[in-house]
């Protein structure tokens, strides 16, 4: 009993939490968001709008992957000698110009190579994509401070009214026949603008940069970012870029098939990397702290909290696809396959948080880029042999990939952490 005392008292579990409280209920409000989408718009349609927020996400995680993680360290353990405020608005001004530019880079490619994209070319459009990359990068900046300052509560704030009010508005919008596109894109834009607006206030206390905020934010974060940057974009670029594969090689209907099934499957997929953030807040201020009591408490939790939906998913894939629409019940098989990853995912996202407290940042870095390659790479490799099954591959590519990964991180923790049976004294 005192164990689980310990364990529901620890900063670990609170963290936690409020990250997951923030997955939780704006997933929920995804699924009634995508249903209307669903219900009022082709599977080709939403597929579109899908397509253009993973190009969101693409733009967003090319601009943040670094930052994110290099905050959570800096602001976690020198919050006391940093003017945070300050810092506040010039990690959203970086982070906001730097997605923005790639956004707009992106767009021009995919448009200018494959006629799958012809439905971008539309200067509004283009806009509206721009604008809500540079949106989402500023919003997950103040998610990653309002985390390290132990203001977690902040995070479910924003994102859940940024859910209500894109929810709310794509019923103005579908009334006014805006083709899917541009009412997911505005829906959610405008809900992401409100919110950020709030939350930054309530960190910073002002709404308006000055002078010196970008300068001051790139100086805490220049030097270790990169090595983050790489290891964060191994790990979360596959799920933003393979609908675009998917979009380019498939067309947008089986593009919204994936997505929909990589929904679903975000109900686990975001638990882990939510513990893993938890475990680096809740570690990296404390002297003296007990890494292996924090890996212990992690897995407890992780596993936890998998097991049910990882079970329910693999005994009735097509109910849950099929919430959706009969078109969508096709990519049943792929949404087991990304279930049965979720358990390897877990070990590789534990693996490199501890890592990172370690400060042994390369091994982490080459392990999330290299599966982060490989995911890619047998996806389109996998697409032509599976013919009728092709929407599979993105499922296939993501099990093997996280599979190999989290053999290959666990026997380089044991040689390197564990001698002769003796784990090396956490400092």
């Amino acid at each position: 009993m005192s164990k689980i005392k310990q364990l529901s008292q620890s900063q670990l579990i609170r963290t936690t939490f409020s990250l997951l409280l923030n997955t939780g209920l704006t997933s929920i409000i995804g699924f009634v968001f995508w249903k209307l989408a669903a219900l009022n718009y082709n599977p080709a349609e939403v597929g579109q709008a899908t397509t253009l927020m993973a190009l969101t996400g693409v733009s967003t995680l090319l601009a943040v992957s670094g930052l994110s993680p290099a905050i959570l360290l800096v602001l976690s353990s020198k919050s006391h000698k940093i003017d945070y405020k300050k810092a506040t608005h010039g990690f959203v001004l970086i982070a906001a110009a730097v997605a923005a530019t790639i956004s707009l880079i992106l767009q021009s490619v995919l448009i200018s190579f494959f006629h799958e994209y012809d439905f971008l070319k539309n200067p509004i459009l283009i806009a509206l994509v721009v604008m809500l990359s540079a949106v989402t990068a500023g919003g997950v900046m103040l998610d990653s401070v309002a985390g390290a300052l132990h203001r977690s509560g902040l995070i479910p704030t924003k994102n859940v009214a940024q859910s209500l009010i894109k929810v709310s508005l794509i019923f103005p919008f579908i009334m006014l026949m805006l083709q899917a596109p541009y009412a997911v894109i505005m829906a959610t834009l405008l809900g992401g603008v409100v919110s950020s607006v709030y939350v930054m206030y309530k960190i910073s206390g002002r709404l308006y940069p000055k002078k010196g905020d970008i300068s001051l934010a790139w100086k805490l974060v220049k030097d270790n970012m990169w090595h983050h940057q790489a290891a964060s974009l191994g790990a979360q670029l596959p799920p933003v870029v393979v609908p675009l594969i998917v979009t380019a090689a498939l067309g947008t209907s089986d593009s919204a098939i994936f997505s929909i099934a990589w929904m679903f499957g975000a109900l686990f997929f975001t638990i882990s990397p939510s513990v893993s953030s938890a475990m680096i807040i809740s570690t990296a201020n404390v002297e003296n702290v007990n890494v292996k009591l924090r890996i212990k408490q992690a897995s407890i939790v992780i596993a936890s909290l998998v097991s049910i939906p990882m079970v329910l998913v693999l005994i009735f894939p097509q109910y849950f696809m099929g919430f959706f629409g009969a078109e969508y019940v096709a990519g049943a098989s792929l949404l087991v396959l990304l279930a049965l990853s979720a358990m390897p995912d877990a070990v590789t996202n534990i693996a490199v948080a501890f890592l990172r407290l370690k400060k042994d940042l390369k091994p982490a870095t080459i392990l999330n880029v290299t599966m982060g390659v490989t995911t890619i790479l047998i996806t389109l490799i996998l697409i032509p042999l599976l013919g009728d099954n092709a929407i599979t591959a993105p499922g296939w590519a993501w099990l093997a990939s996280q599979s190999l990964g989290s053999i290959v991180i666990l026997i380089y923790i044991k040689s390197r952490y564990i001698h002769n049976g003796k784990r090396e004294k956490s400092k």
